[in-house]
């Protein structure tokens, strides 16, 4: 039988002639694994580079309408996150805002903070209002509410552009109660309606009732009948039920968008101020006979999350009115009524 000789090494597959004891190869194999990480990652940084790029060609050839390729890209530089941020920011640069809003979006969904000078820049100096409003909302979701509101919202609600003044003023709402004061002031001096309306149902969804007195100065001002609709609307949920008949009188206005938005004033009443329910309920079945279908739909669907037995038969009227849409918002409020799925089931 073959036997292999004593003290005879065997040849180890790593065994080259520089190598010389185990010391040595250790080094040698701890050397290689280094390379081959370093040049992985050197190649990986330079393959996503490439794919970096490449998604930012194609969200600049992106048609609108292809909804589908739009989240793709969208998604698959989001999911490279602060890598992409560079080369993101550059392409802000491109006179196409349709491209630049999508580069913000894209931005804003990173969530990287170092971002937050580019959207103050973009407010300062873009010229584009579609491009500062959409940099006013990446810049309010990305700064601290615990901190003082950036002083570039603030000067923004300065904007010639009536429609930048408004997004600020629904943006500052995230801030709470320090937003107080720079609404109040909005409500005061701002010449546009659409500015006002927000600002006034803003005060009321931050709930600071020591606003209560400046607003029910306000209204008293105030000759806009969406604003004085807003503010009133503003005092009741804040708990001043005196301004209630002010809302209901709304009810009865000329305007069939003012009357439609007083609808919707009272089931914010509803929500945050049911003991007043009682009081809304009677107007809201007189409204079933409103003139125009978006009021009367509107009213049978409130008194359907109210529950109102009374409404029944004003509803079974409507089972038979010349448009569709009431007479299916009417046979499904009937329904719920009946079949007690109501939110809350007053009995009325």
């Amino acid at each position: 039988m073959f036997r292999l000789k004593k003290n005879v090494k065997r040849p180890h597959f790593l065994h080259f002639p520089f190598l010389v004891g185990n010391r040595n190869r250790s080094y040698f194999l701890v050397s290689l694994v280094f390379l081959i990480l370093i040049g992985n990652s050197f190649f990986g940084c330079v393959n996503r580079r490439e794919k970096i790029q490449k998604l930012i060609h194609e969200l600049a050839l992106w048609q609108e309408g292809d909804h589908r390729g739009y989240s793709r890209i969208t998604n698959a530089l989001i999911r490279i996150g602060k890598p992409a941020v560079p080369d993101l920011i550059k392409t802000l640069k491109d006179e196409n805002y349709s491209n630049r809003y999508s580069i913000i979006y894209v931005l804003s969904r990173i969530r990287d903070e170092s971002v937050i000078p580019v959207f103050e820049e973009l407010i300062k100096k873009d010229k584009e209002p579609y491009i500062r409003i959409s940099a006013i909302s990446s810049l309010s979701e990305l700064s601290s509410k615990t901190q003082p509101i950036p002083g570039v919202l603030i000067d923004a609600l300065y904007d010639e552009d009536a429609n930048v003044r408004e997004n600020v003023v629904r943006n500052l709402a995230n801030f709470g109660p320090q937003a107080v004061p720079v609404l109040v002031k909005t409500l005061l001096e701002d010449k546009e309606p659409s500015v006002r309306k927000p600002a006034a149902w803003h005060l009321g969804y931050i709930g600071d009732k020591s606003t209560v007195p400046k607003l029910k100065k306000l209204l008293n001002l105030e000759n806009h009948p969406s604003v004085r609709l807003k503010v009133s609307t503003a005092l009741v949920r804040l708990g001043d039920e005196s301004a209630l008949p002010v809302v209901l009188q709304f009810l009865k206005h000329e305007d069939a968008s003012v009357r439609e938005d007083t609808i919707w004033a009272l089931e914010e009443i509803f929500v945050y101020q049911p003991a007043l329910t009682s009081q809304i309920v009677f107007p809201l079945i007189d409204s079933l006979k409103d003139e125009h279908w978006t009021v009367r739909r509107g009213a049978a669907f409130l008194l359907s999350r109210i529950g109102c037995k009374s409404a029944i038969p004003s509803l079974q009227d409507l089972l038979k009115d010349k448009d569709k849409l009431v007479r299916s918002e009417a046979k499904e409020a009937i329904n719920k009524i009946k079949a007690n799925r109501a939110k809350t089931s007053f009995g009325y």
